[in-house]
């Protein structure tokens, strides 16, 4: 009964309102991603043979474009992360998710043009050769890497959300993108000819059509439902009722005011991004240091591993006449092979969830990069002929130790990667947000976007490293299939050394990170202490203006 003698409404319809509402918000993060996935998946498989095999681009230019492209989208994705968070404080936190539906449907619309007008081209010339795959590879990594700011910040700058919500999100997410790529990629293999792309074409138009439409839908998920979802947090934390006299007088004065009262809340967090201060800021974030150390190893692996795929399956595996190899896989077991791995991915992901939950992500990099340099040094020492470390001969007698080791060691550092960085961005945003406060810098805007800015700013460099790289051992040739024992030896090198070296470069890195389980355990009850001061100094301030504007009404 409520002081008026009226029955109140019960509050589990409210709660239930309430937790429909998260869970449409969450629907529509998943969404987003999903999409998401389904362009990187066939971007990662295609696009390299597309260019080196359908348009027969040099090798030299590839290399050459590679480098441009990593220094022009390295500043891309730095301003893209700047203009994330610079959109958010100035709009109060709304923009962010209603820039969700148009960021999907110009991502989908950049991701077409590395498959198109380059025929065109073929012969016109090295440099509108280049132009081209410069210009089109920076206008989908531009957007890409925009889209993902703006999806992992959203989640990312949840601070509320405990470790275990947080991993359970994320779960379910590739539970639910699983088997999307990998059925979006088998059937772009089964159209693909490098001698006729238009198959191809029309069937990535429609992939690009159906991404706009889910990332608008998942825009309209997001936009109506997140600042309910805001408002049910302060309402948890605070638990403030007011039902004396006084609130009761007070409660048309409190419709009048508002839109006032609104302002004013939205007004506490207006202050803007200093360079200086962000730089400062990220600087001294000792785990951060630790981290792009780790990251920039790890997505130079990933990335290179990713575009070079199927090269190494046609070169290694491939029983072809070309290759000269008689006891290699066929075409089509390559074909599921290649289509596949990124639902091995999910699975080994959703896998890694379990020891995660219970030891943390911390644990889990330091094992995966364990595995992996036994991987590699065991493929070595099965494959690497009787030349030893030189690695001058590749017995291509049994392809089984280079399918197991194309299998096992993509799948365990995609899995890794995509299952450590969220929880690791969010740890280090919730990090930084402590340390703000201590200092009594209230009134600054979160970082969540910049966090993933600047680890591009380290990382998008790094991952041109080993194409380039790459392109320079296989020498000035057009098609790589037409090359025999050389490019092969240059290609294992190239497969078992990375890893090898890496694996023990991010050990030693990673050993300092010190966010684990029971220190962020900590940091996260210390900030919901500090949101709730916040929140309750806000609503007293409030009601002190308030009173006062009624005091001044009354005796006017």
């Amino acid at each position: 009964m409520s002081s008026t003698g009226t029955p109140s409404k019960p509050s589990h319809n409210k709660s239930h309102s309430s937790n429909n509402k998260s869970l449409m918000f969450y629907l529509g993060l998943m969404l987003a991603g999903t999409a998401s996935h389904c362009l990187t998946g066939l971007f990662g498989l295609l696009h390299l043979q597309v260019f080196l095999e359908g348009y027969s681009l040099p090798l030299p230019v590839y290399s050459v474009g590679s480098t441009i492209f990593a220094c022009i989208n390295t500043a891309n994705d730095v301003a893209g992360a700047w203009l994330v968070d610079s959109l958010t404080n100035c709009c109060g936190g709304k923009q962010r998710h209603e820039l969700v539906g148009w960021s999907g449907c110009l991502f989908a619309l950049c991701f077409l043009t590395p498959f198109f007008f380059g025929s065109s081209l073929v012969g016109s010339g090295i440099f509108w050769q280049g132009a081209h795959f410069v210009t089109s590879l920076s206008l989908y990594d531009t957007m890409f890497s925009f889209h993902c700011i703006l999806i992992h910040s959203i989640l990312s700058d949840q601070s509320s959300m405990s470790d275990g919500d947080r991993v359970t999100f994320l779960a379910t997410e590739k539970i639910v993108s699983m088997f999307v790529p990998m059925v979006v990629s088998r059937a772009a293999l089964a159209v693909f000819d490098t001698n006729n792309l238009q198959p191809l074409r029309t069937y990535l138009l429609f992939i690009a059509g159906m991404v706009s439409i889910m990332s608008l839908m998942a825009q309209k998920l997001l936009t109506p439902n997140m600042n309910l979802i805001d408002a049910c947090k302060r309402q948890k934390k605070s638990k403030v009722e007011d039902d004396d006299d006084d609130d009761e007088k007070m409660e048309p004065l409190l419709k009048k005011n508002h839109d006032h009262h609104h302002h004013t809340t939205r007004t506490t967090t207006t202050k803007q991004l200093h360079f200086r201060q962000v730089v400062q800021d990220f600087v001294q974030h000792s785990n951060f240091r630790y981290w792009i150390c780790m990251e920039m190893l790890l997505e130079g692996q990933i990335g290179f591993i990713r575009s070079f795929l199927k090269t190494f399956v046609d070169q290694l595996v491939l029983t072809s006449t070309n290759n000269g190899r008689q006891g290699g896989l066929s075409r089509e077991t390559c074909d599921w092979f290649l289509s596949s791995q990124p639902a091995l991915i999910t699975i080994t992901s959703l896998l890694l969830y379990i020891p995660i939950r219970r030891f943390g992500y911390a644990k889990l990099y330091s094992l995966v990069f364990l595995c992996n340099f036994l991987l590699s040094l065991g493929l070595i020492l099965f494959v690497g002929g009787g030349h030893g470390w030189t690695l001058d001969y590749v017995d291509t007698s049994t392809t089984t130790p280079i399918v197991i080791f194309l299998t096992l060691y993509p799948v365990l550092t995609s899995a890794i990667a995509g299952c450590g960085f969220a929880l690791a961005m969010a740890d280090m945003i919730l990090e930084m947000k402590v340390t703000k406060a201590r200092q009594g810098r209230w009134d600054e805007p979160s970082l969540a976007g910049l966090f993933m800015g600047v680890n591009a700013l380290f990382c998008k460099p790094v991952e041109s490293v080993l194409p380039v790289t790459t392109a320079t051992l296989l020498g000035n040739t057009t098609h790589v299939l037409q090359q025999g024992a050389a490019v092969q030896t240059v290609l294992f090198r190239l497969l078992v050394l990375p890893p090898l070296v890496c694996s023990v470069l991010q050990f030693w890195a990673w050993s300092h990170y010190d966010l684990h389980p029971a220190k962020t355990k900590v940091l996260r009850k210390e900030w919901e202490s500090i949101e709730m001061t916040k929140n309750m100094e806000e609503e007293n301030q409030q009601q002190t203006a308030l009173k006062d504007e009624s005091v001044e009404g009354l005796l006017s």
